[in-house]
């Protein structure tokens, strides 16, 4: 597989654009709430999903800038009746 350097960089753009959204937010609401704590903060749902979302968006960044594929990925596209 070659290299896509062009949608590696557009990976890591919005894995970066996510982090320093959660980043900022956090310390936002750390600096500017009275009683706040981390275990709050992390406990939402949208919070965990978008730091999901930019790290999925980060591996793939980097196996698009690598220009090669997980070990894993032929496996969801085996045909299990050929075995």
């Amino acid at each position: 597989m070659t290299a896509n350097r062009g949608l590696a960089l557009f990976r890591f753009w919005f894995a970066l654009l996510g982090f320093v959204a959660v980043l900022f937010q956090f310390l936002h609401l750390v600096q500017n709430v009275p009683g706040a704590s981390a275990g709050n903060y992390f406990s939402y749902f949208t919070i965990e999903s978008n730091i999901i979302a930019f790290m999925t968006l980060g591996i793939a960044g980097w196996y698009a800038w690598k220009g090669a594929s997980p070990r894993w990925y032929p496996y969801p596209f085996l045909d299990p009746r050929s075995s």
